[in-house]
């Protein structure tokens, strides 16, 4: 079968109806102004795979109508389809008023809260549900003290879904080694500083491994449930060296799924606060 034959079945299989609802998403957010709208289509580009896994994901493991956070909503693609999913969906960004007209649009509850220097503006135990989405490897002052408001504004048993790159990933350790670099999806270090100046977020600091990450939310006061990994979707490039570099990590990664470039864990509240 052809490569490109592969890919296309892989986008009717995999998560196909969550795929339709993000596109339709991503069709009805545009940002405000030129520099956003030109970063939000570079990004549904190159994420739209990802979204709809944690569409799926949030549909596998929590009950629509529940009250959900997402941290880190712009673009806002995947706070649009939740709640279209009938999800009661709060979300959280550092500057939510660069998708100001599509959020009164839509009627999206966008609050702006720099979750690394403010306390999150909710009571303890709010939500069943928090979406920590592609966001802690942005985090660079206190991951401790950020991950700690995650936990107390869930419920005791409420439920923490994280996906970040997978930095154990074949794509990972073959950017290491060829190119020194330990961010193998972000891209220079000066550049992901200068997101900050470009976009008003910051980019990656660095990226983690599942295990790294699951001792630290255990330390916080999760219980981990479950680890999966995740691929990234088909390259945007069709070049024939993208297609067979792409072809050789898709088989490779079928083999052994610990080294796809990107995993979520699914993890609950406890009632014990080892941190207090």
């Amino acid at each position: 079968m052809r490569f490109d034959a592969t890919f296309e079945a892989f986008e009717m299989t995999a998560n196909a109806d969550e795929l339709r609802e993000i596109d339709a998403c991503v069709s009805l957010i545009v940002g405000d102004g030129a520099v956003m709208k030109a970063w939000a289509a570079n990004y549904s580009q190159h994420h739209r795979h990802r979204l709809a896994g944690d569409l799926a994901m949030i549909r596998r493991t929590v009950e629509p109508s529940r009250r959900v956070l997402e941290f880190g909503s712009a673009p806002p693609f995947l706070t649009l389809a939740l709640k279209r999913a009938g999800y009661d969906v709060v979300g959280l960004d550092i500057a939510p008023d660069r998708f100001a007209e599509a959020i009164a649009t839509y009627g999206l509850d966008i609050r702006a809260v720099n979750f690394e220097t403010q306390p999150v503006p909710f009571e303890a135990g709010s939500f069943d549900a928090v979406l920590f989405n592609e966001v802690f490897e942005h985090l660079r002052i206190d991951l401790i003290a950020t991950m700690r408001e995650v936990r107390r504004v869930l419920k005791v048993g409420g439920t923490l879904m994280l996906s970040t790159p997978n930095m154990r990933s074949l794509r990972g350790l073959w950017t290491l080694l060829r190119q020194g670099s330990t961010c193998h999806i972000g891209t220079d270090l000066y550049d992901e500083y200068d997101k900050l100046r470009r976009f008003g977020h910051m980019g990656h600091v660095r990226e983690y491994t599942a295990g790294e990450v699951s001792r630290f939310l255990t330390r916080i006061g999760f219980k981990i449930i479950r680890v999966e990994y995740r691929d990234a979707g088909p390259p945007i490039r069709k070049s024939l060296p993208v297609r067979a570099q792409a072809a050789f990590e898709k088989t490779t990664c079928l083999l052994i799924p610990s080294l796809k470039p990107l995993f979520s864990i699914v993890c609950v509240k406890t009632d014990n606060d080892p941190t207090a």
